[in-house]
């Protein structure tokens, strides 16, 4: 899938996002990689003192990972403890259903110390052998957002997200129905479940089945089979493999679970079609 992000454009509301609010914001493209930060505002004195160890860097991506995949479940911004005992929220980003970025913000303190809090601080420092008053200190230059901020900091997040749809800030070059009905044409013969195209196309099971019957007018199973007997037929007409051969070919594995469907989208068995179709 080919996605292209206008980094001008995002620069342009990242900033503006950064100088309203002081909270670090950040998009990272569907591998979480970061493609563009408000003002580069991804780095803070505490970030930095966590991320000067590998194994540390390692903790923090691995924290992205996790957090970005607990995400996709929800409609509003996943605010979270990172791992290194701060604030953070991520949301992901749809096009079409299609999943194409992440928006993360961060790292922030939380005043009624739900998501952060000194506390927390200190038992990162002693987990990483950090200096417990460099660490505190960093934390204090953290922006603090009380209940009521958060609130309107996930308000503007979501403004952000409909601002990046509608401006065409990130593009694909293919729609998702059109990606999904190449994927099943080129892969008819194996098996495909709604599991396997979620995976594939980073997109949740109601999402999916939505699209499958908007696109395709047609359960996922019945596009399937479609594509199966089609194959079918042409194999009747243009060459003289067996029926058992023919069947195997199209990947299903039961002989009269094909042959039933097959006749009854036909009205004839497989034999009277070649014999009535072949030249």
């Amino acid at each position: 899938m080919n996605i292209e992000f206008d980094t001008e454009k995002l620069g342009l509301i990242l900033n503006a996002f950064y100088s309203l609010t002081n909270v670090t914001i950040t998009l990272f493209n569907r591998n979480l990689e970061p493609v563009c930060s408000g003002n580069a505002s991804e780095y803070t004195d505490y970030c930095l003192a966590i991320g000067e160890d590998e194994s540390r860097l390692k903790a923090c991506e691995a924290c992205n990972r996790e957090n970005a995949k607990k995400s996709e479940k929800y409609t509003e911004p996943w605010i979270y403890t990172c791992h290194a005992g701060i604030a953070e929220a991520v949301t992901p980003i749809r096009i079409d259903g299609q999943l194409v970025a992440y928006l993360m913000m961060g790292k922030f303190r939380d005043r009624d110390k739900f998501y952060s809090s000194e506390e927390l601080v200190k038992d990162t420092a002693d987990k990483y052998k950090l200096a417990i008053d460099y660490m505190l200190s960093a934390y204090a230059e953290l922006p603090m957002l009380d209940a009521t901020s958060i609130e309107y900091v996930k308000a503007v997040f979501n403004a952000i997200i409909c601002y990046i749809r509608d401006s065409g800030a990130i593009s694909i070059g293919t729609p998702m129905s059109k990606a999904i009905e190449k994927y099943i044409n080129e892969h008819f013969r194996e098996k495909i479940t709604i599991q396997t195209l979620c995976r594939e196309f980073c997109i949740n099971r109601s999402s999916l089945c939505e699209l499958l019957k908007k696109n395709l007018n047609d359960t996922l199973v019945g596009y399937i089979n479609a594509k199966r007997i089609a194959h079918a037929e042409h194999l009747l007409l243009n060459t003289e493999m067996s029926l058992q051969e023919i069947i195997a070919d199209t990947g299903i594995q039961s002989y009269q679970y094909f042959y039933k469907i097959f006749k009854k989208k036909n009205g004839m068995s497989m034999e009277q079609y070649r014999k009535q179709n072949k030249k």
